[in-house]
């Protein structure tokens, strides 16, 4: 049976989406920077995989469906989208290489790269092309794509095989994000080789805490009992405004806050606001960023590229007026991304899956 939509969930992912944005784009808006930790909302988009992973396909996993048909399911909602982003970053990394006439020394490492990750695999050898060696040099944000898929794969044999010692998982996976990533002080890691890892366990802290929300926190949740569901709701509200606060304020890194937005923080917020109802969580406005959140995950990168290229070609000056509207342009391309690319091309491999089946 198919679940309810819960539309405060979608909400506070395209939120989430916006802040990502903003974290990447501070030179846009003569800023040094935007959102200085951001980056978390990542985190608080695995959690939110795992919590729907859980809400949505636990029965159906349950209920006999094949790791094809899960597979493919995934794969329609991640990879079109992901495959022409990455065409479009390729296509802007091929003509600087040619300005610079450097194929005869990068040439390689470029085909081999774009081979790679159109398999949304990471390739480790791009210091020659981008500096910091991201492992998706075309897509720098794209590391959390090739994760969602590892962690869809591995709930699905998880939940085929019982689904057993979520808490126990989730402490595991915990304890080692803490213990990679205290030894730099940051848990801003996976977009490049030398941080690979730690982006894997924030995806499976994400996971294990989302499932870890879906299956217990969410019960908490009595709206026949109104002391208790206005005391969730204000907890969730508190850590919805610590959240921003953090993300977005705040300039120092405090790793320790951010490890408990992570492990508890989210996953907490989570589980309670998907009963919310609230306006400001389902609304037109609120609903269209919902719907936009992927494409302006993965566009924005290569947007930001060519409005910083935009900048130094002209001689323009970075300004807060100029940011506004190179983040309108990125919205409404984004828009297009969605009902030109993403939806037709989901629907069509469903169709193909449709057929398949017969």
């Amino acid at each position: 049976m198919k679940q309810p939509h819960l539309h405060s969930i979608d909400t506070l992912r395209g939120l989430g989406a916006v802040i990502i944005v903003l974290y990447h784009s501070g030179k846009m808006f003569a800023a040094p920077t935007l959102a200085a930790h951001g980056y978390l909302l990542v985190d608080f988009f695995f959690v939110l995989s795992g919590f729907v992973m859980t809400y949505s396909y636990e029965g159906r996993v349950n209920g006999g469906e094949t790791f094809r048909d899960f597979a493919f399911s995934r794969f329609a909602r991640l990879y079109p989208l992901y495959l022409f982003t990455l065409i479009l970053g390729a296509c802007s990394l091929a003509y600087v290489i040619s300005e610079k006439h450097l194929w005869g020394q990068t040439g390689g490492a470029f085909w081999a790269a774009f081979g790679v990750n159109a398999l949304t695999l990471p390739y480790f050898e791009t210091t020659s092309l981008v500096g910091g060696g991201p492992v998706f040099p075309f897509a720098l944000q794209a590391w959390a794509v090739f994760w969602e898929f590892i962690v869809a794969f591995a709930f699905y044999f998880w939940v085929k095989y019982g689904a057993r010692f979520a808490v126990l998982l989730w402490l595991i996976f915990a304890v080692l994000l803490y213990v990679v990533a205290m030894p730099t002080m940051r848990i801003d890691g996976g977009w490049k080789g030398d941080g690979f890892i730690i982006g894997g366990l924030r995806a499976f802290v994400g996971l294990y805490g989302g499932y870890l929300s879906a299956k217990i926190i969410k019960n908490w949740y009595d709206a026949n009992d109104k002391a208790r569901s206005v005391a969730l709701m204000t907890i969730a509200w508190l850590i919805i405004g610590g959240s921003f606060y953090q993300g977005v304020w705040v300039k120092d890194d405090n790793p320790y806050i951010e490890l408990a937005l992570i492990y508890f923080g989210f996953p907490f917020l989570v589980g309670t606001i998907c009963h919310s109802k609230i306006w400001i969580l389902n609304n037109p406005i609120a609903n269209f960023f919902a719907k936009i959140s992927y494409s302006l995950y993965l566009m924005h990168i290569f947007l930001l590229g060519l409005g910083l290229k935009y900048l130094k070609v002209t001689g323009t000056e970075a300004s807060l007026g100029l940011g506004l509207v190179w983040l309108a342009i990125v919205i409404a391309l984004s828009y297009l991304a969605h009902i030109l690319i993403e939806i037709p091309s989901r629907q069509k491999m469903m169709v193909w899956q449709k057929r398949d089946r017969k």
